[in-house]
């Protein structure tokens, strides 16, 4: 027990016993951060003795042990530097996990273009964050680069910070990075929005991309979900929905002609009536569609004769 008042690592006087882990399921160690009652100077093992950011945690962390790190909800860091990370998952296996209060979630908001969070170890996990971008143009909330294979974005939240405040791209998946799995995430840009090209952008070829029971709202221009670049290989798309305000050129879900894989169970608008999902390589199957706000979708590709 932490403290005389027995409460353990995961109760705080701060967060007065409503924010736990019911059991705590952590594999290695536990490291706690809260921006408004931790110090960076703390030794992280507690909630009572936080730390003030993601990074002094990850620095904590040791490698394929299963350390979980865990934000309090109010948790809030701000990246202004040139091309600088917010914060980098750099340990393997480790899962950065976000407590949610009501309408309050772990929130990371970019005031440069070209700053970003980053995965760069396999295997980790990012759940209940919320990327905001403070500036216009932001190039990429979170990038997956090159040796995170296995990432798991989970519950999370991606948006604009006004109509003019936009990302370019909310998830950037680098080329050969296998087995991500994006769910149970939400995305959305302003109405009307021209700064925004996809909310989830595959750079290159890889392998089993997952995305499932993710929300998407939103003008994309290019496409919501974007992997026309080069093939991949046993993709699964499925139980999403996909609500594009493109009304002239963006696609819902813009595949590699090569990519191989299931598109299933996907509700999706599109101004593009009927032509907004191109996965011509993949299983197609229950895919609904409509043009109008208001109206029920259709199948979409027609049925195999």
């Amino acid at each position: 027990m932490s403290d005389k008042l027995n409460r353990t690592a995961f109760q705080s006087r701060n967060l007065r016993g409503t924010v736990q882990i019911h059991p705590p399921q952590v594999i290695g160690s536990a490291f706690f951060v809260d921006s408004v009652n931790g110090d960076s100077a703390n030794s992280g093992t507690s909630w009572d003795n936080a730390l003030a950011t993601v990074d002094g945690a990850i620095a904590l962390c040791t490698a394929i042990k299963g350390d979980t790190i865990y934000m309090a909800p109010w948790h809030v860091e701000s990246e202004a530097e040139t091309d600088t990370e917010i914060w980098t998952m750099s340990v393997e296996g480790v899962n950065l996990v976000g407590m949610r209060q009501g309408n309050q979630i772990p929130t990371f908001t970019f005031t440069d273009d070209g700053a970003f969070a980053s995965v760069t170890a396999a295997n980790c996990r990012i759940q209940g964050c919320k990327f905001v971008s403070g500036v216009i143009d932001l190039a990429s909330a979170l990038t997956v680069a090159a040796g995170g294979d296995g990432v798991v974005i989970d519950d999370c939240e991606f948006q604009d910070g006004s109509d003019v405040l936009e990302m370019v791209f909310g998830i950037t998946i680098a080329t050969t990075v296998n087995d991500a799995t994006i769910q149970n995430s939400r995305f959305f840009t302003t109405d009307g929005a021209d700064g925004t090209d996809s909310a989830i952008k595959l750079v290159g070829e890889c392998y089993r991309f997952t995305l499932q029971n993710c929300f998407f709202r939103g003008d994309w221009d290019v496409s919501v979900i974007d992997g026309a670049d080069a093939a991949g290989f046993d993709f699964l798309i499925q139980f999403n929905t996909i609500n594009q305000l493109e009304a002239t050129n963006g696609l819902t879900v813009s595949l590699n002609a090569g990519t191989t894989g299931s598109v299933v169970y996907n509700n999706c608008h599109s101004g593009l009536n009927g032509t907004g999902l191109a996965a011509v390589g993949c299983l197609l199957a229950q895919n609904y569609e409509t043009n109008v706000e208001g109206a029920q979708g259709f199948y979409l590709t027609g049925q195999d004769s």
